[in-house]
């Protein structure tokens, strides 16, 4: 698996070392950002412990980004049913 993934990363101009442990946590990470529960993603792992599967679950700053609180929907929501 190694050997296919490497000779996979040189064709796709990869410089970094891939592994089939970084493809991994890449599933995982994409999967979380993307909203799949985290108990989800545990059994798909295969972790006996959720705290396995939550090293995933850091944020990437995009998400951050993205993030729409409580009350900024609230006002959002009041602004657009306002009369003009």
């Amino acid at each position: 698996m190694q050997k296919y993934i490497q000779r996979f990363a040189a064709k796709a101009g990869l410089t970094k070392k891939i592994t089939p442990k970084t493809l991994r946590h890449c599933y995982a990470t994409h999967l979380i950002e993307q909203g799949t529960s985290t108990r989800v993603v545990q059994v798909l792992l295969g972790h006996a412990n959720v705290h396995t599967t939550e090293t995933y679950t850091h944020v990437s700053p995009s998400t951050l980004g993205n993030v729409t609180g409580p009350l900024e929907r609230v006002l959002k929501a009041a602004t657009n049913n306002s009369p003009e």
